[in-house]
């Protein structure tokens, strides 16, 4: 089997990197020969991965390119060799601005989902001082409110 090739990117035109990768940690298949039968194909804002601080920060457009393909993962696995080359066009024939447009969008459902988690978040930490309140005022036999207010500032 040859391992020699792992994969590729390349920047589209209209603002897309699109990714085609069949090492052996891919969602890629060879035969009993080695021969490359299926690979995993990705693609995102060009530009996001290399600036994103954190891998929820890419600009993942997979599942807005090939949303019949790819509904649930920032990647699409298993696609036949085949096929790859449809999955390119699709990528090549999208407008600038459409690419644009789409990684607007994820990034507005990527804050979105994050102001969402901060706030469930936020709601188990007010549940767990509440109830560490209560336990504190049962234990010094006060009223709970008292561990409520704000500390005063230091002159």
């Amino acid at each position: 089997m040859n391992n020699f090739h792992h994969g590729f990117t390349t920047d589209l035109h209209n603002g897309l990197t699109v990714s085609v990768q069949f090492h052996d940690g891919a969602y890629a298949n060879r035969d009993d020969d080695g021969n490359l039968v299926s690979v995993e194909i990705a693609c995102w804002k060009t530009g996001s991965m290399e600036n994103a601080p954190h891998p929820s920060d890419i600009q993942w457009l997979t599942r807005d390119v090939w949303a019949d393909d790819c509904k649930y993962d920032d990647v699409v696995g298993h696609i036949s060799v085949d096929r790859v080359m449809d999955f390119m066009d699709r990528a090549v024939q999208l407008p600038t601005d459409y690419v644009n447009l789409l990684a607007v969008q994820r990034e507005t459902a990527n804050i979105k989902q994050e102001t969402e988690r901060l706030k469930q978040e936020s709601e188990e930490i007010r549940r767990e001082m509440a109830e560490e309140n209560a336990m504190m005022a049962e234990e010094y036999g006060v009223d709970a409110d008292c561990f409520d207010a704000e500390p005063s500032p230091k002159s």
